[in-house]
């Protein structure tokens, strides 16, 4: 039988079972190599220049495109961020703003100044320092307590430190908080002459204390509110804690603007805490503040001059002399 495509090759019949598929192949490749023959034979043909061999057919047979070479496996382990799979998320999910994120370096060079800039820097003035500038010489005390005092000259915050109670004899206990407080003063005093403020007065005018006085129904509520308004007489007043005979163990004396004394049982004080004893010491001198009334004002009377007042108040005491 004669091929009508080339007429010059025979084709013989092609055998059955394994022989002829292994005829088939071979046939199938010289048909390959004749041509490809004959068109590397043709002017201009790219195949003269060379290609890349077919590892997967004849071996004189050349492909236009390189091979494609198996890559190295990675080693088996837990996948890394760029194999794992992304979950789409909805359209309607609105991503959280991402934190601003500082390196450790840039934290550091913005928080910590460099050693030039921290001598340019003015080194806030301790109370000690402001006082020695302003002249003024406060008494001694312990560096184991701390008194700071407001503005109506009576503690408002008392620090005592662990050893507080190893370093004093019991019967010191109390007087080491008042060389504390006294040192306090002449400290709230130096920042008040530094800053020019004056502290509030703690005495009241005639015209805040009118209202109050005219208020009392007998003689003795008078007499007792006028003491406490204009001369300031000392007050003791206790802590809740109780000594071993039931008798109050924390005992405070003081004036609506000066702290005199605090007695503290020796055997109460071995068994509470030093953050408790200078609780309680506060607590006592807020029983001092809360003693004096606070401030009333009448819309008549402001339109009243101060001899006026004053009238008022000496008629109000001679009619409760009479009928009080």
């Amino acid at each position: 039988m004669t091929n009508r495509s080339n007429p010059e090759r025979v084709v013989r019949s092609a055998p059955s079972g394994r022989a002829g598929h292994e005829w088939g192949l071979n046939v199938y490749s010289e048909d390959n190599r004749a041509a490809r023959n004959k068109i590397r034979q043709l002017p201009g043909s790219t195949l003269m220049a060379g290609g890349f061999y077919n590892h997967y057919d004849d071996p004189d047979e050349f492909w236009d495109e390189e091979p494609i070479e198996p890559k190295p496996r990675a080693p088996s382990g837990p996948p890394t961020v760029s194999e794992t799979r992304t979950v789409g998320r909805p359209s309607s999910y609105n991503e959280p703003p991402a934190a601003a994120s500082h390196s450790s370096a840039s934290r550091n060079s913005v928080d910590k100044p460099s050693p030039t800039q921290r001598k340019n820097v003015p080194r806030a003035d301790s109370d000690a320092d402001r006082m020695a500038r302003l002249g003024i010489t406060p008494p001694p005390k312990s560096a184991l307590v701390s008194v700071e005092v407001g503005s109506d000259l009576l503690p408002i915050n008392i620090s005592l430190s662990r050893g507080w109670k190893n370093s004093f004899a019991p019967h010191q206990y109390g007087q080491s908080i008042i060389d504390g407080y006294r040192y306090g003063l002449f400290v709230l005093g130096a920042r008040m002459v530094e800053s020019g403020a004056l502290p509030p007065p703690t005495v009241p005018t005639l015209r805040d204390a009118t209202p109050l006085l005219l208020k009392t129904r007998t003689i003795e509520e008078f007499r007792e509110l006028y003491n406490l308004l204009f001369l300031s007489e000392p007050t003791t007043v206790h802590g809740p804690g109780l000594d071993e005979s039931g008798r109050p163990a924390l005992s405070v004396t003081a004036t609506e603007s000066k702290l005199i004394s605090i007695d503290i049982d020796r055997n109460w004080a071995d068994r509470i805490d030093v953050n408790f004893i200078a609780q309680d010491i506060l607590g006592c001198c807020q029983k001092i503040r809360d003693r004096r009334p606070p401030p009333s004002r009448d819309a008549v009377l402001d339109k009243e001059s101060n001899s006026e007042l004053a009238s008022r108040v000496l008629q109000h005491e001679q009619y409760l002399l009479q009928h009080g």
